[in-house]
């Protein structure tokens, strides 16, 4: 059933999370023993029921602003029998106020907005978790957008990593080699 995931979106031109990014992700919640994930950016669930096969234990919240795309991730959830493992909120995620606390949060979405994702999320954090942003090196994006588009994520994405390098509440690593490039962000502990 994952393949009909995966050539769904090859087909309709979904962008879903890379083999080695999944990878990434999976051996960092098994490694870690973590439980509790915020995913922004859902897309048609593709990552979220690969994380949430890994355990029962596993509960993901994720968030999906594109009505079609939402509809599909129902769907695809359902079809895996995950729909007590994976919450789906249908909304801007920068509309969405959470309670609670996440073992990792994984970024996947509008890349112009990781500042106001990682400033209104971060504090969802728990101590011993962890950030992951995806598509630090926007390759598909310059592969595929437009150049004046491309130029303004490139732009954006400098900003970010700026950001990050400024912010003393973080420690960041950067990890070129999975998938489209992670940004992994810890808290400092104070």
């Amino acid at each position: 059933m994952i393949r009909e995931l995966e050539k769904y979106a090859k087909e309709n031109y979904v962008p879903i999370s890379r083999p080695d990014a999944v990878n990434y992700l999976k051996e960092t919640i098994f490694k870690n023993k973590y439980e509790k994930i915020l995913e922004i950016g859902t897309a048609i669930g593709y990552t979220s029921i690969l994380l949430a096969l890994i355990d029962k234990k596993i509960n993901i919240v994720t968030i999906e602003r594109n009505g079609q795309m939402y509809q599909e991730a129902i769907k695809n959830i359902k079809k895996f029998n995950l729909a007590d493992q994976i919450k789906v909120i249908f909304d801007d995620a920068l509309n969405v106020n959470l309670d609670g606390d996440f073992d990792l949060i994984y970024i996947d979405a509008a890349k112009s907005q990781n500042i106001k994702f990682i400033e209104k999320f971060s504090p969802l954090l728990n101590k011993n978790g962890i950030i992951i942003v995806d598509n630090m090196l926007l390759l598909d994006v310059i592969k595929n957008a437009k150049p004046k588009k491309a130029q303004q994520l490139i732009k954006k994405t400098e900003v970010f990593k700026e950001y990050l390098a400024n912010n003393t509440e973080f420690i960041v690593e950067y990890k070129d080699d999975i998938g489209d490039g992670f940004a992994l962000i810890k808290k400092i502990d104070k």
